[in-house]
């Protein structure tokens, strides 16, 4: 954690490991004179040319070996950033980078909507990749990333299987802990070590999510009973292959889709085939099948 690596550089440092804790679990501060006497930093430099006056001749110790410094009277150059340095500085912000997987997600889910457009869904998987790379520059916690990705499956599962929002709902819930998880928020912590989000983006992305896959949910589900509308006898007698143990509820695959399937009988093996009996709203009431042959189509 925080405190352990902190710790653990001061330790390297030869520096007062007692304040580097303290700085990160009580959010202490200290003055220049004090952090000089205590062992916090070597030196109070007015400036640069300063600092390069005042360690000159010391002794550091680097992975070459022992070096002495000899920076007295060298000269001091200021390299401005290039664009794509600005531009590695921008998405390493955690804010950003959470947005970016946010956004990313929305695209990638509206191209599954819409596969016709093209541009949403290139447009997502960029801005995913981009926040994935800032989660690593940014030693973001596994689990919080995998609980971000397993959100996009959720929601992708969704415009897919009529779940009446329940996988919406997961999803939200494993997008929020995620983002939780992956820098806690309003947790003290040493400059420079590492940046949290916001809470207020995190609200701002839970309520903004919530709106965005509701509605595309929705039109996954009108799409599919539009696709459906007075086709419900066509669908009564339909064979298909139970895609999960329905037991009582689970899902089958009839006529080229997913549905949410139900057995009013006995609970229905993964790999059976099953016959439609009747279709209630964008679930199906299923039997098993005396065709033997779908079994095998798992």
């Amino acid at each position: 954690d925080a405190v352990a690596h902190i710790v653990n550089i001061a330790k390297a440092r030869g520096r007062n490991e007692q304040w580097a804790e303290d700085a990160v679990r009580k959010s202490v501060s200290i003055g220049s004179d004090d952090a000089v006497k205590i062992g916090v930093v070597d030196v109070i430099a007015s400036d640069v040319n300063d600092l390069l006056v005042k360690i000159d001749g010391r002794k550091v110790t680097t992975a070459a070996g022992t070096v002495t410094l000899a920076t007295k009277g060298a000269l001091v150059g200021d390299g401005a950033p290039t664009p794509i340095d600005n531009f590695l500085h921008l998405i390493v912000d955690p804010q950003i980078a959470v947005l970016l997987f946010t956004i990313g997600t929305y695209g990638i889910i509206f191209e599954l909507s819409n596969p016709s457009l093209i541009f949403p869904g290139i447009i997502g998987v960029i801005a995913v990749i981009l926040a994935l790379f800032a989660f690593g520059t940014l030693d973001a916690n596994a689990a919080g990333i995998a609980l971000m990705i397993f959100s996009v499956v959720l929601f992708v599962a969704e415009i897919k299987i009529a779940s009446h929002f329940l996988l919406t709902a997961g999803g939200l819930v494993a997008l929020i802990a995620g983002t939780i998880i992956l820098f806690p928020p309003l947790r003290p912590t040493f400059p420079g070590l590492r940046a949290d989000v916001d809470p207020v983006v995190i609200a701002t992305v839970a309520l903004v999510s919530g709106a965005f896959f509701f509605f595309v949910a929705r039109f996954a589900i009108s799409t599919r009973q539009l696709a459906w509308a007075g086709g419900s006898p066509a669908l009564v007698g339909a064979t298909g292959v139970a895609k999960s143990d329905i037991g009582p509820i689970g899902v089958a695959y009839v006529a080229g889709e997913d549905w949410s399937a139900r057995s009013e009988g006995g609970a229905i093996p993964r790999g059976s085939a099953v016959r439609v009996k009747r279709r209630e709203g964008l679930s199906l009431i299923v039997e098993p099948s005396d065709s033997s042959p779908g079994r095998g189509a798992s």
